[in-house]
């Protein structure tokens, strides 16, 4: 599985979601309402996330600070296994329900 069918796997149970293209590129980006909660550029997928969440994530394999803003992280898996793709499935969840908030 790539981390875009995880995406759109998800987001069809979650409610309130957007995709859309990313401007100037082949990637897409997920809306909750009028917030962008996550994108995914080739195989970097980005997450807007809450503080606390956010850190943890950051000190997890593959992860980086995104240059999006202090409450986005950057996800660049070396190897899509299945403990990647369950953080990344973790975090698009995460991001969807705080962009709720």
């Amino acid at each position: 599985m790539t981390l875009d069918e995880l995406f759109i796997t998800i987001a069809t149970d979650l409610e309130n979601v957007v995709s859309s293209p990313v401007a100037g590129s082949s990637g897409r980006e997920w809306w909750r309402g009028s917030l962008p909660f996550a994108t995914l550029t080739g195989g970097r997928a980005e997450f807007r996330l809450p503080g606390l969440v956010g850190r943890a994530a950051l000190g997890t394999p593959d992860t980086h600070p995104s240059d999006r803003g202090a409450d986005w992280i950057a996800f660049l898996p070396s190897e899509l296994d299945g403990m990647a793709l369950d953080r990344a499935a973790a975090w698009f969840e995460n991001a969807w329900r705080h962009a709720g908030d």
